[in-house]
């Protein structure tokens, strides 16, 4: 049998024991902090060591070939964009104009957004850097008109907004070059007529949204050659006659 000073010893060793542990471990809590806190640091030093090898523009942070410009209040586009850039976030700034040279350079450009801003106008050969881009998001600005051959350099764009601007006119072949466009939003503009052979050449042309304008007539030469067309959007404008054989080409239109 255990005397009960042998069963003191025993208390009072596993005191001592756990007294230990909660010492030993009260001295890890400060090495973790700091084991922490120097990953921390060694993190933020790594991606802006990545920013600054990239190039990154200082009003924009960057992702491997993403540049982020934002919600930043520019009132122009930064003209240190990374030359690697394939996506391009301008919104919701204060641009209201680009100059055709601010995208000199940037070769491997394949989506620019800049809807939201404040832009008035675009010249023709504006893009005409950027041979690779894709997607262009242009909605929610001040454009007013659309000259011809605007977008004529633009041979690998597939989709295409200008919804949401305040155009009132488009330029014959004002799309001109558009050979791979599927994608072309104009809802939401002050149009109110469409010039023969404003679509000429978009022969990919997939979807084309005219809806919330102020158009009152079609005439039969506006839809000429769009054989891909599928979907058509003319709702809620002010159309009051439309001539024979508008539609006629349309061989893949489904919806009207």
């Amino acid at each position: 049998m255990h005397s009960s000073r042998d069963f003191t010893l025993q208390l009072i060793c596993v005191d001592c024991t756990i007294k230990d542990t909660f010492s030993k471990s009260r001295r890890r809590i400060p090495l973790l902090l700091k084991m922490l806190l120097t990953i921390g640091i060694m993190l933020i030093v790594r991606l802006s060591i990545v920013d600054l090898v990239q190039g990154c523009s200082y009003m924009c942070s960057c992702d491997r070939t993403v540049s982020s410009c934002s919600s930043r209040n520019l009132m122009e586009i930064p003209n240190d964009i990374p030359s690697n850039t394939t996506r391009l976030y301008l919104y919701k700034n204060s641009i209201t104009s680009i100059e055709p040279t601010m995208f000199s350079g940037l070769t491997s450009l394949q989506k620019l957004y800049l809807s939201s801003n404040s832009i008035t106008s675009i010249e023709p050969g504006t893009f005409s850097e950027i041979k690779s881009l894709e997607y262009l998001g242009l909605s929610s600005n001040s454009i007013t008109s659309i000259e011809s051959n605007t977008f004529s350099e633009l041979t690998s764009l597939q989709s295409l907004y200008m919804g949401a601007n305040s155009i009132t006119s488009i330029g014959q072949n004002a799309f001109s070059g558009l050979t791979s466009l599927q994608y072309l939003s104009l809802e939401d503009n002050n149009i109110t007529s469409l010039e023969p052979n404003t679509f000429s050449g978009l022969t990919s042309l997939e979807e084309l949204d005219l809806s919330d304008n102020s158009i009152t007539s079609i005439k039969h030469n506006v839809f000429l050659r769009l054989t891909s067309l599928r979907k058509l959007d003319l709702s809620y404008n002010s159309i009051t006659s439309i001539e024979p054989n508008t539609f006629a080409e349309l061989i893949s239109l489904e919806y009207l």
